[in-house]
């Protein structure tokens, strides 16, 4: 079904949903904006068209991509923990939340949770994301908002008044993906949603060994590659561009300086193509940079979130010190 009508749209049963209309990604804007940079590049959140989350959904699956995994652990094993530190009477909100398919373990496991809260920007997609989860959870308000979390919105007035007990769940490594002017950005953010007295229950990967790093990010099966280059695809196909995605490659790298692998696509040689009436050229060997993904100690990570407000910090890792996933209290 569409849903196209206004805030508290509609409600079924244990869920209500709210449509903040957020503005929606112009893919052909976007894509002219970034390749006419001097430096070019295409935002990673171009990558998500249908092949996109496809073949996203086989990167966590992958052996060397070792987050999701780590993750469902350290979740299992110290749900009870968690739990504690979360509280009574809870509402938790997921920013970003996608498929909610990891708040589940969540969900399943606390019999505590009031509210669950899901903001994404794809309204249809978000709805019926959340529909599954309140047939799955009939005791739990499920109240999905299709938001732009980062930009002008803040939670319905009647949520804010009734919901006092707020954790913000951001798992993976999403938090990576942000400059350090971001990063604080996004943590005021989830500050402002908690209403300065809530909690966040975070995922932040871990600074390691350049190798498995790298590996993570160009995976032996070649899915990354994939991944990466279908932004090429997209545009061909998308934008009716003349383009040969044989004639770019996928590169990624850990840049031990600033503790972030980057993620490019490299023009295997000097070529150009154009998008309308405009000419986009490439030097052999120039790159598109499409993401960056920080990785960050305990103790770094930790520091930013106290200087912000946070005041109590607890934290579970795999025994090799891969992953993290973090709990601050306000």
């Amino acid at each position: 079904m569409t849903i196209s009508t206004k805030k508290n749209v509609q409600k079924l049963n244990n869920l209500e949903f709210y449509d903040f209309k957020p503005k929606l990604v112009d893919f052909k804007e976007e894509v002219i904006s970034g390749l006419s940079k001097k430096e070019k590049t295409l935002a990673p959140k171009l990558f998500y068209d249908k092949k996109g989350s496809e073949l996203f959904e086989q990167i966590v699956e992958l052996e060397e991509y070792y987050i999701p995994l780590i993750e469902k652990k350290l979740l299992m094993d110290n749900i009870i923990s968690i739990n504690e530190f979360m509280g009574e009477n809870v509402s938790i909100i997921e920013p970003g939340s996608g498929s909610c398919e990891k708040v589940r373990r969540i969900l399943s496991a606390h019999k505590s949770i009031k509210n669950y809260i899901p903001i994404e920007i794809s309204g249809d997609f978000l709805f019926h994301a959340a529909e599954k989860v309140a047939k799955e959870f009939p005791n739990i308000n499920i109240i999905p908002i299709c938001a732009d979390y980062l930009n002008n919105f803040s939670l319905p007035e009647s949520l804010k008044k009734e919901s006092k007990n707020k954790v913000i769940f951001f798992p993976g490594s999403s938090i990576g993906n942000y400059d350090s002017n971001d990063v604080i950005k996004v943590l005021k953010k989830f500050i402002e949603l908690t209403d300065n007295q809530g909690g966040l229950l975070i995922g932040v990967d871990l600074k390691k060994d350049k190798d498995v790093l790298e590996k993570a990010y160009n995976d032996s099966k070649g899915i990354t590659a994939q991944f990466n280059l279908n932004l090429l695809h997209r545009i061909k196909n998308e934008l009716n561009v003349d383009l040969d995605v044989n004639n770019f490659e996928h590169q990624s790298i850990y840049n031990q300086e600033v503790g972030r692998i980057e993620m490019y696509i490299v023009s295997k040689k000097q070529q150009s193509f154009m998008i309308d009436n405009l000419k986009i050229s490439f030097e052999k060997d120039e790159k598109i940079h499409t993401e960056n993904s920080y990785k960050y100690t305990v103790n770094e990570f930790r520091d930013i979130a106290l200087s912000l407000g946070y005041k109590k910090h607890f934290y579970w890792t795999d025994e090799k010190e891969y992953f993290s996933i973090n709990y601050f209290q306000l």
